[in-house]
């Protein structure tokens, strides 16, 4: 089971949501985040999957990926290729209310 922990700011806010252990990153303390000073850092694995975050995890992944393309891009992919990606796609669009996403990028992506 993954553990969380968010950053969070003097009002308890939470600035954003992570992958790994809170005391790992207890030095973050006092840094700048975006304009606002991080107060804290707590573990969250109790609170469970919450969607806003898992959508949040979601639109960083497709910035790095299908937001790039183009349709010149796709037209010149094969019909297999487009298959992956739909497919992943999918997943990664359920992802908010199941909690499972793909284990690997479309090789693609792997560029």
């Amino acid at each position: 089971m993954r553990k969380y922990f968010n950053i969070k700011d003097a009002d308890g806010n939470i600035l954003n949501r992570f992958v790994g252990e809170a005391s790992a990153n207890q030095g973050l303390v006092n840094q700048d985040w975006y304009g606002t000073t991080i107060a804290y850092v707590v573990d969250d694995e109790d609170q469970g999957l919450d969607a806003p975050s898992l959508r949040k995890e979601r639109d960083i992944e497709f910035s790095v990926t299908i937001d790039r393309m183009n349709p010149l891009w796709w037209d010149s992919l094969t019909d297999a290729t487009k298959q992956e990606i739909i497919s992943w796609r999918n997943t990664w669009l359920d992802y908010p209310t199941t909690g499972v996403k793909p284990e690997t990028r479309p090789e693609i992506f792997s560029k």
